[in-house]
């Protein structure tokens, strides 16, 4: 009788883990394929021009290739698309579980607290998830965290960003004002950024005491809400070189700083021609 080998293979997106049992001889065909035998850096090539699902995927295959490419597939987190954003809960679960993967992390776009829409891809399963949830029937209540009621900031979420450490382009995507601003207090200055983003974001959120906390900040995108940035001193952020943003907050970012490029954002109270007015 074949002797059955236990193997223990991570899905790097949901985080759950599952035991695949695979034969003697299925371990051996799978060390014998012809695309595991190509060289590492053909192989870290390959995965480098995936996006973030085939990456996930390519995980998946065999415990060699996920041994080589988990390190470079949390290198670069984009979860910006509607299929993605939708499952940050589940990336989430995948750091606090495994919070070795989190000093991996060099760029993030995405959401920091957690979307309570799970979005209108799969709503029926969704739906069978909240109802299964509420009825207790999850099989763990690791696999039923899913945001059915959360309206505030996730405090797990939180505790993730202020161990990455390593993060040097940084882009949260969420929507919302007053109750974002504790939770980028807490985690902005453990890291040291090269390009901040905030493309949603309401005026009430503080931004010159983040902003002064990045000396190495060259890249800097903004929302079409024009904030206050009176306190924005001049030895701020000296090294800035992109700014996308309003022509009111460009005129106070600006002076006194290196920007060579310059990206304009159209206030709801302005129209097409006012850059041009404006110059």
């Amino acid at each position: 009788m074949t002797k059955l080998t236990v193997r223990t293979l991570f899905t790097p997106i949901s985080g759950f883990v599952r035991l695949a049992t695979l034969t003697s001889s299925a371990w051996e065909h799978q060390k014998s394929s012809k695309f595991v035998q190509l060289p590492e850096e053909v192989l870290l090539i390959i995965a480098n021009h995936a996006d973030l699902a085939d990456r996930a995927r390519l995980l998946r295959t065999c415990r060699y290739i996920h041994s080589l490419v988990e390190s470079l597939h949390y290198r670069h987190l984009n979860m910006t698309s509607s299929r993605l954003y939708y499952r940050t809960h589940l990336l989430h679960r995948t750091l606090s579980d495994r919070p070795d993967l989190i000093s991996l992390i060099v760029s993030y776009r995405g959401a920091l607290m957690l979307p309570n829409e799970p979005g209108p891809l799969k709503p029926k399963a969704t739906e069978r998830l909240k109802s299964r949830l509420l009825r207790k029937q999850m099989p763990s209540p690791s696999w039923g965290r899913i945001p059915v009621t959360e309206t505030g900031p996730d405090r797990r979420s939180v505790s993730i960003f202020v161990k990455a450490v390593n993060v040097r382009e940084l882009e949260f995507m969420d929507w919302g004002s007053e109750p974002f601003d504790e939770p980028l207090r807490a985690i902005l200055p453990k890291m040291s950024l090269i390009s901040f983003s905030l493309p949603y974001l309401a005026d009430s959120v503080r931004l010159c005491p983040l902003l002064r906390a990045q000396p190495e900040l060259e890249h800097l995108g903004l929302s079409g809400v024009s904030r206050r940035f009176r306190d924005l001193k001049e030895t701020d952020i000296p090294g800035l070189k992109s700014l996308k943003a309003t022509l009111k907050d460009a005129a106070v970012i600006v002076p006194g700083r290196p920007v060579e490029k310059f990206y304009h954002l159209l206030e709801d109270s302005e129209g097409e021609q006012t850059l041009d007015e404006q110059l």
